[in-house]
Parts: structure tokens; C-alpha cells; sequence
């Protein structure tokens, strides 16, 4: 239930682990999988707990030698269905996908891909349309009506199926090339539904898609009295559709390079400010070749990349 927007996020059971039959390389699988009968993985238990404020359903599935368990998570407030799994895969030629139904009328389906997101078809009239049966998003992908957006997050797993009303995740293979036992063994993966207002509501897609990929890293120290406030950034890039994507020492001097893009497909303005003794910033080209560019406008995906002398 979007409590927010006062409507069912869903329109049928899901989070469905689904299995198909498939046979050849792990870089490909037929285009017809779905007509093969459907086999599901059978829930053997439930228990719904409380770990503090977060409320837990933790589920245990099983499919012959395979075992899935899962800890569904939502926080007080949240906005984001959290699935964390471990996976024991040990199947030969199956496929396991996570299927869910969105309460979403969609014609199309927007796919993150690197420094910017595409639009793709979720129609099946035409050829070009049948051939996207699998597409690629990397850490989101959604669907929206007027008012209204469905999207999956995830941490490690790109391959998706759009269509027909159901929007699934593609989470392990088990083909014989070019490995033998691809996707063999034990495996931890998460991925989470985000509901939102639609495509006004995008930028908050992207912060969120990549809020669940990067993990806050804690480093221990020593006792001291500190000299930064209690809540500080070393960089900013003062505009929230532009998104600093890349921070990484120069390939040919001890420069440190930033690198960022427009997130939304349109045109706005924006500065690099860093906040930390340095010897002055100018613009780069992507092999890090100096340039004359002290432009703050960025086109709509437009990347720019920064040099930052000691």
C-alpha cells in the first residue's frame, strides 16, 4: 500500500520466485523462455519480527537442492521494500527471476544506465519491440503513470523483464559455458521497490538507486577532539540534478579527478566547490588533458570533468 498517495503499489501477489528451463551460453537465453510451464519456488516458512524499529518478514523458500532465504524490511516512515537474500543455487539449466506486478499502466519503461537513463518499449508490436523480451538497467528501473512510479533498485543484478503489465529482475543463471558452473553456490544480493509521484519524482529515484549502492563506510581513529562540524562534504557540485560520479587520483600526476554528469536529461547550472586546501580547479577532457572550458552550464547528460591540483 502507497500510504502517501492512497493506492495499492501492487495489483497482484508478488516478489514471485519464478523458475524457467534454459540451455546454452550465459550470455544468451531463448527468446520464447515464458512459454515454458512456470515453476515456483515454494514458500516452506514465515515469520514476521521486529529487529528495533524496522519491521522483519523473514521467509525460507525452497526448490529441490536450492534454498532461498529472504528478510523483507521496511522501516518507519519508509518508502523503500527492502528484499536482502542468500541464495544456495544448486541447479543445472534454470533460471530464477523475481517477478512483480506493478499497479502501474505502462507503455514504457525508463532503464538507468551509466551517466544517464534511456527509454525502452515495454510494447511487443513490432519486432524490435519482441527482441527486448531481457533488458539492461544498472541500479534502477521504473515505470510510471501521470501521477505515480514503480521502481526496482538493486545492488548487483541487470537484467530485467518488461512487459505485459510485470516487471521482474533476472537474479541467477545456471548455464555449462563459458564456465561450467556459473552461478553455482552461495549467494547474497538486495534489491527494494521505491513508489514515488511518477516522473516529476525521478530525481529522487537516482538519489535513492544510488543512496542502496553505496554502503557508509566507517573508519576508526583515535580519540580527538575534532575540528569539522558534525556534519560536513569535502565537494559539492551545488545543483541536485547534477551528480558527482566519479572522485580518482590522475592517471599522470597527483591531481585528484571529479567527474560529473546532468542526471535528468535536461539543461541546468552548476559549480564543483571543494571544500579542502587545494591548488586551484580547471576542466579536463576524459584523458585528463587540460582544456578551456570554465562553462558551469551542463547540457542534459552531459559530463564534465574537473581537475583538482594539490
Amino acid at each position: 500500500m502507497d500510504k502517501v498517495r492512497q493506492r495499492e503499489a501492487l495489483k497482484a501477489p508478488s516478489n514471485l520466485y519464478l523458475l524457467y528451463p534454459e540451455s546454452g551460453d550465459a550470455w544468451d537465453f531463448s527468446y520464447d523462455y515464458r512459454s515454458s510451464p512456470i515453476v515456483q519456488a515454494s514458500l516452506v516458512s514465515a515469520a514476521f519480527t521486529m529487529d528495533g524499529t524496522t519491521a522483519v518478514c523473514t521467509q525460507h523458500y525452497q526448490y529441490k537442492q536450492s534454498s532461498i532465504d529472504v528478510k523483507i524490511m521496511l522501516e518507519p516512515e519508509g518508502d523503500e521494500l527492502l528484499f536482502d537474500c542468500n541464495v544456495n543455487w544448486n541447479k543445472d539449466d534454470v533460471m530464477l527471476r523475481a517477478q512483480f506486478q506493478p499497479n502501474i499502466h505502462f507503455t514504457t519503461v525508463d532503464c538507468d544506465i551509466q551517466f544517464g537513463y534511456i527509454t525502452r518499449s515495454a510494447l511487443s508490436n513490432t519486432s524490435q519491440e519482441q527482441a527486448q523480451y531481457e533488458i539492461c538497467a544498472h541500479k534502477w528501473i521504473e515505470v510510471d503513470e501521470h501521477n505515480a512510479g514503480f521502481a526496482l533498485l538493486n545492488d548487483s543484478k541487470y537484467g530485467y523483464y518488461a512487459k505485459c503489465g510485470i516487471l521482474d529482475i533476472n537474479l541467477l543463471r545456471s548455464t555449462f559455458n563459458p564456465a561450467k558452473e556459473v552461478d553455482r553456490g552461495t549467494h547474497t544480493f538486495r534489491y527494494a521497490i521505491y513508489v514515488n509521484g511518477g516522473k516529476k519524482d525521478r530525481l529522487q529515484t537516482i538519489h535513492h538507486a544510488y543512496a542502496f549502492n553505496t554502503s557508509v563506510l566507517s573508519v576508526p581513529t583515535r580519540p580527538h577532539k575534532g575540528h569539522l562540524p558534525a556534519t560536513h562534504s569535502f565537494m559539492d557540485i551545488g545543483s541536485d540534478s547534477v551528480i558527482i560520479e566519479t572522485v580518482k587520483k590522475a592517471e599522470d600526476s597527483n591531481a585528484i579527478i571529479v567527474r560529473s554528469y546532468e542526471t535528468m536529461g535536461g539543461q541546468t547550472e552548476a559549480e564543483l566547490n571543494c571544500r579542502f586546501a587545494h591548488g586551484g580547479q580547471s576542466a579536463c577532457n576524459m584523458y585528463e588533458q587540460e582544456i578551456e572550458d570554465g562553462a558551469t552550464q551542463y547540457r542534459p547528460f552531459e559530463i564534465k570533468t574537473v581537475s583538482v591540483a594539490e
